[in-house]
């Protein structure tokens, strides 16, 4: 399992903040040169968690109850938000470096939405529940629209990546502005 799902069971942050304190100066080297290439990542897809996280802790706090959107709204299940972290932290790894970070929605019936907005008529919308499916919508301006469903599969981070193939060729041809 994941350190985002075991965080997210847990009631905490998505991230493994156990407040170890090195001992060795090499523990300390690694640490000070992944600090460094994490600031080197600020500003890439790579870079999503910083907006990511939060998105989805608040989503678990405020949507959790029945009518939390009016009457009639759906829960967001912990299981929706633990596969919107799973999916973001793969989507990240695909999508060309530079790409921005989707906004994150709550939806009324349960499921969490990740969108994307260019210039223009320019955006692109994902969005998953507990179904083992990804809607998604697509509108490129004079390049015409997409809009779909795909299956999602969660055996292993490499199936779930290999998953979001197509998914990723849609937000690099938001941000691109390439058809």
């Amino acid at each position: 399992m994941s350190v985002a799902a075991n965080a997210l069971r847990r009631g905490l942050t998505l991230t493994d903040d156990s407040g170890y304190e090195l001992q060795s100066s090499a523990g300390r080297e690694v640490q000070s040169q992944w600090t460094r290439g994490q600031r080197f990542l600020q500003g890439s897809a790579n870079d999503w968690q910083p907006v990511i996280e939060p998105a989805l802790l608040r989503i678990r706090e405020e949507c959790a109850a029945p009518g939390w959107d009016g009457e009639g709204s759906v829960p967001v299940l912990p299981k929706t938000i633990l596969r919107a972290a799973r999916l973001a932290e793969q989507l990240a790894g695909i999508v060309p470096i530079g790409t921005a970070p989707p906004d994150v929605v709550p939806e009324s019936d349960g499921d969490i939405s990740f969108s994307w907005h260019a210039d223009g008529d320019r955006v692109y919308a994902v969005s998953l529940g507990v179904h083992d499916r990804l809607n998604f919508a697509g509108q490129f301006a004079e390049r015409g629209s997409v809009h779909g469903w795909q299956p999602l599969r969660f055996e292993s981070p490499r199936v779930l990546r290999e998953s979001l193939g197509e998914i990723a060729r849609h937000v690099a041809r938001l941000t691109s502005g390439v058809s």
